[in-house]
């Protein structure tokens, strides 16, 4: 009876929870890759940023337990960044394929364009959580950026 319970248990929080890829565009135009977590529309989000030679899925097992704590959270493939857990960076292939640069400051900008994104989705408070130079990033444009 527990184990039912448990696998029943499993089963809801698997697909009560939306896992979308979305896309968005940064300010110079490239198409900003990310995974979008949603356990409710209402409830804050929280953003998330990989560390240099990253992509998104350095999140695939921390988002699960984010959404747990009742935050929504969008992870974002910045442009200066490689492969984690199996999974590409789709932003940074598409900058070097249009010869865009893709040094850690440029990473600005897709910061800028997710927080833009996660903005239009509800008025809550946004919160930024960056891993390595883009905890750096983020705090810098968390002093400057009013939504």
């Amino acid at each position: 009876n527990k184990i039912f319970y448990f696998i029943i248990g499993v089963l809801l929080f698997t697909f009560g929870n939306a896992q979308n890829n979305v896309t968005f565009k940064a300010k110079d135009g490239l198409t900003i890759y990310a995974t979008e977590y949603v356990t409710n529309e209402n409830n804050p989000y929280i953003l998330l940023f990989h560390q240099a030679g990253y992509s998104k899925g350095e999140f695939k097992e921390i988002a699960p337990k984010l959404l747990n704590l009742g935050y929504n959270c969008l992870a974002v493939d910045l442009r200066s960044g490689s492969d984690v857990n199996f999974v590409p960076n789709e932003t940074a292939a598409e900058a070097k394929r249009l010869h865009l640069s893709t040094t850690y400051l440029d990473a600005k900008q897709d910061i800028e364009a997710a927080i833009k994104y996660v903005s239009s989705k509800n008025d809550k408070p946004i919160i930024l959580f960056g891993s390595s130079y883009s905890a750096s990033l983020a705090l810098l444009v968390g002093k400057v950026t009013i939504v």
